[in-house]
């Protein structure tokens, strides 16, 4: 029994992982229905269906959470907390381009998806953390993936955006108490220390903060440089044994994977914008 948990644990962290992945590449192909609807309802209405798309989807899990007469159990905290947040998501965004605001439902539900996949490890803050941390590295990939598609730009703010949403939704996640009925892995999950996870996050932000100002040309082998640094750091200096499919090392290896970036711009004819 111990067996099977733990290899469905391995499985449902990969299995989800790489579902909201796949959830985010198809996000990015939806470009050309909202500049289809912006066109339609023009700015103010392309601007209310982001917010109208985030309170569905946030009042709709609740509902369901309601019906299960679990509303007495809720984290209200965290859940006014993720309005906040969500809030302050949907108001950042530049309002030349209202429908990025539909990148908060997505990264909401990226994040609900992503507390799945990693609830038989964890549970508490640190479930919290690892849901938001790898929201956050995949709102990275998105905007990257962004700058190498010809109809789309890479932007700080929009990972800013992103992070936000990631965040909001790991707390909702946690205020409505999703998934803690799934059972746990029987052997105990060691977190990764948190000195280790703020080098992999400083790499990453070291790597992404000169980005705009290599536009139309083949991105700089140099700027790999904090993430091999990072890299080194975790697997020689983090001693903890990790399986594959461990939440610390999904989230590590979606860092170590902006390196792919760079060398497509330099393998491929794709320009990076």
């Amino acid at each position: 029994m111990i067996v099977r948990i733990q290899d469905r644990a391995q499985i449902e962290s990969l299995g989800y992982c790489f579902f909201t992945v796949v959830l985010m590449v198809v996000f990015i192909q939806t470009f050309a229905l909202w500049k289809w609807l912006t066109a339609a309802l023009g700015n103010t209405g392309a601007m209310l269906v982001p917010f109208v798309t985030a309170v569905v989807l946030f009042g709709s899990v609740l509902l369901m959470r309601l019906r299960k007469k679990a509303s007495l159990e809720f984290h209200w905290v965290c859940l006014l907390a993720a309005a906040v947040l969500a809030g302050i998501a949907l108001y950042l965004p530049d309002s030349q381009f209202p429908a990025k605001r539909i990148h908060v439902a997505e990264f909401m539900l990226l994040a609900f998806v992503i507390r799945r996949g990693f609830c038989r490890w964890t549970s508490g803050m640190s479930l919290i953390v690892m849901t938001a941390s790898t929201g956050i590295v995949l709102g990275a990939h998105d905007e990257l993936l962004q700058g190498l598609h010809p109809d789309r730009y890479f932007s700080h703010r929009d990972i800013v955006v992103d992070g936000l949403s990631a965040i909001a939704g790991a707390l909702a996640g946690h205020g409505l108490r999703l998934y803690d009925s799934v059972p746990r892995r029987e052997e105990t999950w060691i977190a990764p220390p948190w000195w280790a996870l703020a080098v992999v996050a400083a790499a990453l932000i070291i790597f992404l903060y000169p980005l705009p100002e290599f536009r139309q040309e083949p991105l700089p082998w140099w700027i790999l440089t904090p993430l091999f640094v990072a890299t080194f750091l975790w697997y020689f200096l983090d001693k903890t044994r990790r399986v594959i499919g461990d939440p610390a090392s999904v989230i590590v290896w979606l860092v170590f994977a902006t390196a792919l970036y760079p060398i497509l711009t330099h393998m491929t004819p794709a320009v990076f914008q």
